[in-house]
């Protein structure tokens, strides 16, 4: 699997381009070292470093994120999925060994769940949050979120009816402004809250409407504070989940399926029997202890199915013992990950890619149009950043208009395909006397479009909770975030 489409405009690695180790899988005597984004990996003995790659699998159209690896103690696999940030996002896994790729298989939305020497477990891609509560009339929960009655009302408003919020200056008087020490605390004592933002139209993308009006409830601690929720809807208990099918691909690329009575999100095996965590009902509702709300609790179980015998074809956990599913730990989180970096420290600049053909994958088979497209797409959700709110609070229930953060906005496309950027700067009312700016990376490196979802919430995010540099670090006047 190592020659590229005929039509496709995959090349050979550039010399000096080396391997980016995401995971280093030890198999005998060999180490399979996988690549993060790249279809290659290096198979490394004691005599020798040679290279796999697979650029002609079946891939998730679109860009791809990195890889996720499941190692077993044959080989490994590695599995991709689209970054469009779907909530089923579709992925294909390859299986390595140290004598190459033995499978490649489109998973469509399966959502891998475990990996062993039988091979990779395929669960179904819904999250048990599917079967949790609803409010009285049908609404899910969503732990206190902006209600269907408030985005109606939004939508018959006339912006330019409303009355403003008195201003007070954009930046505070710079005779009375003292520079922060501590770059992680709000920079100054200002009027501009920091609010939920939300459409005011039915569509999923980039807001396209005449107006250019942005939505905002609330000030911080509105949402849920109020001190006797006791007359306020409950929710309905969570449903079962249903029969769901789980898959188990071989290292050959055959498939098993069992049909078990609830969702699977995890499979693991002990000896001759393989543990499934599972879940019987959804998430159930319980009061927030943060004054309001909701929690959403996951009750998950564990249940063992004897397979000495090879595989079942049903499995009915409702008439097998179970125990409570374990916690997953922070600690166990950052154990993990300091095992990962040892193991991959020692390849990290080591191996080169040059003249590795298939290293690459090939270019999308983007028209100039579709490339245009996808830059004026990811403009679009900043071109309005600067432009009034329509706010309610608490104080002021009646909507009103007011200034945005942002000012002196520009947003600026750079670059060629597939290395275009968006480069967009602006002066923030939390940041006195800098001038920001952020790079935004339109393709991949294969020259397929990003999904940017929600980039604007997490700008105004970042700012908010002070997830960016130092002032110390702005050049001439301009701090890159």
């Amino acid at each position: 699997m190592s020659t590229p489409r005929p039509d496709s405009e995959s090349t050979p690695a550039a010399s000096g381009e080396l391997l980016t180790p995401l995971a280093a899988v030890a198999v005998d005597a060999a180490t399979i070292v996988v690549d993060a984004v790249r279809p290659v990996a290096a198979i490394v003995t004691d005599d020798e470093v040679r290279f796999v790659t697979w650029p002609d699998v079946p891939r998730p159209a679109g860009a791809v994120e990195e890889a996720e690896v499941r190692s077993t103690p044959e080989g490994a696999w590695v599995v991709y999925r689209d970054a469009s940030g779907d909530a089923s996002p579709r992925r294909t896994a390859v299986h390595l060994t140290p004598e190459g790729v033995t499978a490649a298989v489109d998973l469509g939305t399966g959502r891998p769940i475990g990996a062993d020497a039988s091979g990779l477990w395929i669960g179904d891609a819904r999250d048990a949050s599917k079967w949790m509560g609803t409010f009285p009339g049908g609404e899910e929960l969503d732990g206190g979120g902006l209600g269907t009655d408030a985005d109606a009302d939004a939508a018959d408003l006339d912006p330019s009816t409303l009355p403003w919020i008195p201003e007070t200056s954009f930046w505070p008087d710079p005779a009375d402004w003292t520079e922060p020490i501590d770059a992680g605390l709000a920079e100054h004592d200002h009027d501009h809250h920091a609010f939920v933002v939300a459409d005011t139209d039915d569509d999923v993308g980039p807001d396209d409407d005449d107006d250019g009006w942005t939505l905002a409830f609330g000030n911080p601690g509105d949402v849920g504070d109020s001190a006797d929720s006791s007359s306020d809807p409950q929710p309905d208990d969570p449903g079962p989940t249903p029969p769901t099918d789980l898959h188990l691909l071989s290292p050959a690329g055959e498939r098993s399926t069992i049909r078990v009575d609830h969702l699977v999100d995890e499979v693991r095996r002990e000896g001759d029997e393989i543990v499934l965590r599972y879940h019987r009902r959804g998430p159930r509702h319980e009061t927030s202890s943060f004054g309001g709300g909701w929690d959403v609790v996951y009750e998950p179980r564990e249940a063992r199915v004897d397979v000495a015998d090879g595989l079942p074809d049903g499995v009915d956990t409702d008439e097998l013992p179970w125990q409570p599913a374990p916690e997953p730990q922070e600690e166990d989180w950052q154990r993990e990950e300091d095992r990962r970096e040892e193991v991959l420290a020692p390849w990290r600049d080591r191996l080169d890619l040059a003249g590795v053909e298939g290293a690459r994958w090939p270019l999308a088979p983007l028209d100039q149009a579709s490339r245009d497209a996808a830059a004026a797409a990811l403009r679009a959700q900043f071109e309005r950043l600067d432009e009034p709110d329509i706010v309610w609070t608490r104080e002021h229930p009646e909507p009103r208009r007011g200034r945005s953060p942002y000012r002196s906005l520009e947003v600026e496309t750079v670059g060629s395909w597939p290395t275009t950027e968006l480069l967009v700067s602006f002066e923030h009312a939390d940041v006195p006397f800098l001038r920001l700016r952020r790079r935004y990376r339109v393709f991949d490196d294969t020259g397929w479009p990003l999904d940017w979802l929600w980039v604007s919430v997490h700008l105004d995010e970042d700012i908010a909770t002070r997830q960016i540099p130092a002032r110390t670090e702005a050049v001439d006047g301009v701090l890159d975030i």
